[in-house]
């Protein structure tokens, strides 16, 4: 079993508290022997993919040429 321990500030309700991953999943009971924990420094927002693109650019610079 892989477990691994998450601190930060979750949204929506902004509080910082403490989560674990085990095996893949998240759940807020704790379980002791975490691998690792992980600070966040920023928000935990479980369940949000953030999946979007920024459509012009390439990896190098903007395109200007849609055939580029």
């Amino acid at each position: 079993m892989t477990v691994l321990h998450v601190r930060g500030v979750f949204l929506p309700d902004e509080t910082e508290r403490d989560a674990w991953i085990v095996d893949g999943r998240l759940t807020y009971e704790r379980y002791a022997g975490a691998a690792e924990t992980i600070s966040s420094g920023g928000w935990v927002i479980p369940g949000l993919v953030d999946a979007h693109c920024h459509i012009g650019l390439s990896p190098h610079r903007f395109l200007d040429d849609p055939d580029d």
